[in-house]
């Protein structure tokens, strides 16, 4: 199940242009849960000033999406 999880997560990251790195989700939550991502803006490709931060990922039936 939580390999199934993480590929869901990894999959919205894509679609979100975040980086993730696949590491287990933290639960904060029932069906809520914390990942570590970082944004794959212009400033983080180009100029190297790339920042990780918290997101949090919510569990609605078979799909996930930010909360």
């Amino acid at each position: 199940m939580m390999t199934d999880l993480i590929n869901k997560i990894t999959d919205l990251c894509v679609t979100s242009h975040l980086a993730y790195d696949g590491s287990r989700p933290i639960s904060v939550g029932p069906g809520v849960w914390m990942i570590q991502a970082t944004e794959m803006s212009e400033e983080c490709t180009k100029h190297g000033s790339c920042r990780q931060m918290p997101r949090f990922v919510v569990q609605l039936g078979e799909r996930v999406a930010f909360g």
